[in-house]
């Protein structure tokens, strides 16, 4: 056997195990075989199936964000929002925009 095919079987091999274990994580079925099809490329495929198929592992409920979901926007600039007079809306945006938040 050349140093070629050698190369080719152990790089298929690498493949392989990456596959089995694409396959066992929780990842959707199509990124699992789009991976899978992208680790059969001999010598570079198992890198990029690697460098793709690696997500990390989610935080657990308690350390993650919840406060991107939701914001107090709305309740900042109703007033401005609600006013017809565009003079008052003008006055009250200015107001709104003077006030210190602590989140600036």
């Amino acid at each position: 056997m050349s140093g070629l095919a050698t190369a080719i079987v152990v790089s298929e091999l690498v493949a392989l195990l990456l596959i089995w274990r694409v396959w066992r994580s929780p990842d959707p079925i199509l990124l699992r075989i789009a991976v899978s099809l992208i680790a059969l490329i001999p010598f570079i495929g198992p890198f990029f199936a690697l460098w793709i198929g690696h997500f990390p592992n989610p935080l657990p409920h308690v350390l993650r964000d919840k406060h991107r979901y939701w914001s107090d926007v709305f309740d900042r600039w109703i007033s401005v929002l609600s006013t017809k007079n565009p003079r008052k809306k003008y006055e009250r945006w200015l107001a709104v925009r003077a006030e210190k938040h602590d989140d600036r």
